[in-house]
């Protein structure tokens, strides 16, 4: 009754919505099986799966395909002060577990140095979901860069099933941060990126570019063609101005600027833009790595 009068003259438009794109019998609910029915013929490995099903099965609500989990991150990324001053016991990394298990959640999830101080302890009691960054809050204006305080691998030696990261869409930081990520991913690999960032210069980051060494055309050409068949957009941005039509018809021939063409036949751009997410950027630098190394075969 209270959900009625809250909604007022719109209960019945809200309570009654009956949706007419998509059957019921299509979704599926929160259920004891959930790990079966939905994940078990995906390509998550065995690990992942037991972790999902052991956040389902802690709890006051284990067993029922519902989760429950106590997320103290924001508040110590922000100001623990302002926070938890008005309950300065949760100061204590150890009280913020306490709650969640007495509380009967399914999971916390906290910051790399919260749950690290009391893995040893708890981590074999509650699932652990480990905040792995945090906003920089040094610079003033602040700048929405983020700082990493660990990797996964360092979560899951902790006893973590499961990390978490905030994403900053549209901070002026994102594009150096997805570039310094594909120079990591790309070590290793027979290309030669752009050198975006020095101590005398500073590239807009707007492009990505990658030299395939020693490769030709037709090479670039497949490993664009490769990427699209997996739903990456790849370019070729600099097209010398001889090899366009309006050029040649004034009588430009690309082979008398050898250097531009050099520039041009075994360069790519990989996707670069604010709105791509850490998982996205993931994806492009595995693929593009797997992509090249099959084609040398």
């Amino acid at each position: 009754m209270k959900t009625i009068e809250i909604l007022g003259e719109k209960a019945e438009y809200y309570l009654s919505h009956v949706c007419r794109t998509i059957d019921k019998s299509q979704l599926y609910l929160p259920a004891p099986d959930t790990v079966d029915k939905v994940w078990i013929e995906s390509d998550r490995n065995i690990r992942t799966l037991g972790s999902l099903q052991w956040i389902l099965a802690h709890g006051r609500l284990a067993g029922t395909g519902y989760v429950s989990i106590l997320p103290v991150d924001q508040g110590i990324e922000h100001s623990a002060g302002a926070s938890f001053a008005p309950n300065p016991a949760y100061f204590d990394p150890e009280n913020i577990v306490k709650l969640a298990i007495e509380g009967g959640c399914n999971g916390v999830a906290s910051t790399f140095g919260i749950l690290g101080s009391v893995a040893r302890k708890y981590a074999h009691k509650i699932p652990f979901v480990v905040k792995l960054n945090h906003n920089e809050l040094l610079t003033y204006p602040n700048s929405y860069d983020q700082v990493m305080f660990g990797t996964v691998k360092e979560a899951w030696n902790m006893g973590a099933v499961a990390v978490g990261a905030t994403i900053y869409f549209g901070s002026e930081q994102s594009r150096r941060q997805i570039i310094e990520r594909y120079n990591e991913g790309l070590k290793g690999c027979d290309v030669q990126v752009l050198d975006h960032f020095g101590d005398d210069h500073s590239s807009s980051g707007h492009l990505y570019l990658v030299r395939l060494l020693g490769e030709d055309v037709e090479y670039r050409n497949a490993v664009i063609e490769r990427m699209a068949e997996r739903g990456i957009a790849c370019n070729v941005h600099y097209k010398p101005l001889p090899m366009m039509t309006a050029y040649k018809n004034l009588g430009f021939d690309i082979v008398d600027y050898p250097n531009a063409y050099n520039q041009y036949h075994n360069e790519i751009t990989l996707p670069l833009h604010t709105s791509l997410t850490n998982e996205d950027v993931e994806y492009v630098i595995s693929n593009f790595v797997d992509i090249i190394a099959d084609l040398k075969k």
